[in-house]
């Protein structure tokens, strides 16, 4: 018989990891997934840009669709808080935007059902749009609080105010003066191309008011001034809708045009001399008359 000796079973280990090792095997795991996230947002922000640029030629089709029906008549875009409480008022929405618990910051009446409610000569886009969601764009994050519940506003986009708008201020009538045309019927856009001549754009949270954007077209070159302020969402950028039906996305070069969301109303005009963005604003805002 013979005797087998066991040798005591040696567990085998390899070398460990040095602390330097693991540190730096969490820098890569970190940079991958920071990788993974800038590429995920910049995802996220071209799928918003589609949807915003979407969105305006709804609009578009419908502005087009309502002077089809109208002998080429533009719809009315009044700029106030009066917008659509009477004849005298028409407008393509009603509404004020605002940072208050005013219902018209939520209320899609004011955009898609015209002939009720206070303003009864509002939403004339209503039934040709028909989905309230078309009018604001979906990198827009404004909400307002009412009644103790946190809402979305309804309305980022805003119209040229040179598009068929009853205008009573000096600028208005600086511009006439100075022979700018104020567009009311299709045939007039022959002082400027339809696909140059911007009918809606993306307005700040902080500007957005009444249906209209005002765009300074007198003072130009070292006078040059923002009335309103355009949108810069989807990365610094601004959506627009032109005469002939297109949308395009316009990036900001000019950092005086990018404004940060403050949630407060912008009161002040923004000086922006020698702008080219600013000029590149008024040049599709109107034309004068030859």
């Amino acid at each position: 018989m013979k005797t087998s000796l066991a040798h005591p079973s040696r567990t085998v280990r390899g070398p460990a990891f040095s602390l330097v090792e693991l540190l730096l095997v969490i820098a890569i795991i970190a940079v991958l997934a920071g990788l993974g996230l800038a590429s995920l947002t910049r995802s996220s922000m071209k799928a918003q840009g589609i949807q915003c640029l979407n969105n305006l030629r709804q609009v578009m089709l419908g502005w087009q669709m309502y002077a089809d029906d109208y002998r080429g008549e533009l719809v009315p875009n009044w700029g106030n808080a009066q917008a659509g409480m009477d004849p005298g008022k028409p407008s393509w929405v009603a509404g004020w935007m605002d940072y208050t618990d005013s219902t018209h910051n939520t209320n899609i009446s004011y955009l898609i059902h015209p002939g009720v409610g206070d303003r009864p000569y509002g939403a004339l886009l209503g039934p040709y749009t028909r989905n309230h969601r078309v009018y604001r764009c979906p990198a827009d994050h404004s909400m307002v609080e009412i009644g103790g519940r946190r809402l979305e506003r309804v309305r980022s986009v805003s119209m040229n105010m040179y598009m068929n708008a009853n205008w009573s201020g000096p600028l208005a009538q600086a511009g006439l003066n100075a022979g700018y045309t104020i567009f009311q019927r299709q045939s007039d856009f022959t002082v400027l191309a339809p696909a140059r001549a911007w009918v809606l754009l993306d307005e700040h949270e902080d500007s957005i008011n009444g249906p209209g954007f005002v765009v300074d077209v007198i003072r130009r070159g070292a006078a040059a001034q923002l009335m309103d302020v355009p949108a810069s969402y989807h990365n610094n950028a601004c959506g627009f809708a032109f005469a002939d039906g297109h949308a395009e996305i316009k990036r900001w070069n000019d950092p005086r045009l990018v404004l940060p969301v403050t949630r407060r109303t912008i009161l002040t005009r923004v000086q922006a001399p020698d702008s080219p963005d600013l000029l590149w604003l008024q040049e599709r805002t109107t034309g004068k008359r030859r």
